[in-house]
């Protein structure tokens, strides 16, 4: 995870697992804006060395 905002400052978030927990209590109309780390990559399959699967973060793109 790279950053969370909510209404705009950067929020405090604790990473537990695969999962972040935010303290506070929300209201009907904040906005919370999510960053997190992604990149494109290609992961050579298994057993065939002429073909790549491509990676978007933790996505396998088809």
């Amino acid at each position: 995870m790279k950053t969370i905002k909510i209404n705009f400052p950067p929020a405090d978030f604790i990473k537990e697992s695969d999962y972040i927990k935010i303290k506070r209590i929300f209201n009907d109309k904040d906005k919370i804006e999510i960053k997190v780390d992604t990149s494109l990559h290609l992961v050579p399959l298994k057993g065939r060395e002429d073909l790549v699967a491509v990676i978007f973060g933790n996505l396998l793109l088809a």
